[in-house]
């Protein structure tokens, strides 16, 4: 055990470990935001994304690493615990045996580079078959949402932070949402979509307090409308009338 936390203390395990427990939490919260400790919220059908993506969709690094395709959040929290991975087996395995030869400083100048080109190398083989599952395209998603009536599913929305169901057209869509500075909203308030900002695969929301939110309420507001004719008095039929000429007697 004290080696294993020699080693998780150990640098560069250190800055690996910390943010892979940053990391954990982030993701904790987001489950926390979506379910609100309850397991049996409606289903979302397709999914666009965990809280923010990247902007890029440009070739070379960035394309192989999916960025712009699938979230960043997704492909940073691989990339950290493979990092973290690499680097716990080469404290536990390496660092003792290589240590009359090279001394513990250089060693861990070296595992920086020998863990994040690695790390890099599989985080994108790891995240390149989830692509597909958060592709947004044609009506049902990204600038074909703006205008569109969506429900607050994470706890909180701000200028940062924030997700939102459009459920009323198909199946649910998962969106990441942020709103102006000043302006905050939570869990199943009503907002609509005004902006999508396609840099980032985030769409701008703005509150839309006075949406009915059931039938009733409906009902209610048209009660002042006049009442509609009853059948009996729309069909009965006007008298006839004879165009005959009426004959005259002789006189």
């Amino acid at each position: 055990m004290s080696e294993f936390l020699a080693a998780v203390l150990a640098f560069p395990t250190i800055a690996y470990s910390v943010l892979l427990a940053l990391a954990v939490l982030y993701w904790l919260t987001v489950i926390i935001g979506a379910l609100d400790i309850d397991l049996f919220s409606p289903e979302v059908g397709d999914a666009g994304g965990d809280m923010a993506t990247g902007g890029h969709h440009g070739h070379g690094f960035l394309e192989f690493l999916s960025v712009g395709r699938v979230p960043v959040t997704i492909t940073a929290s691989v990339f950290l615990f493979l990092g973290w991975f690499l680097c716990m087996l080469a404290e536990l395995l390496v660092r003792a045996p290589l240590a009359s030869v090279v001394s513990g400083p250089v060693f861990s100048l070296a595992l920086i580079p020998a863990s994040m080109i690695p790390a890099v190398v599989i985080t994108g083989l790891v995240v390149r078959p989830l692509r597909h599952l958060f592709n947004l395209v044609s009506e049902h998603g990204e600038a074909g949402l703006v205008g569109r009536m969506v429900r607050i599913s994470s706890l909180t929305v701000d200028h940062q932070f924030g997700t939102a169901v459009c459920d009323n057209a198909g199946p649910g869509i998962l969106m990441n949402v942020f709103c102006r500075h000043g302006v905050q909203m939570k869990r199943d308030d009503m907002a609509v979509v005004v902006e999508f900002d396609a840099s980032n695969n985030l769409y701008l929301v703005a509150p839309f307090s006075h949406v009915p939110t059931d039938v009733e309420t409906i009902v209610t507001d048209n009660a002042g409308l006049p009442p509609v004719s009853s059948p009996a008095q729309a069909s009965t039929p006007p008298p006839a009338v004879s165009l005959e000429r009426r004959m005259e007697p002789p006189q």
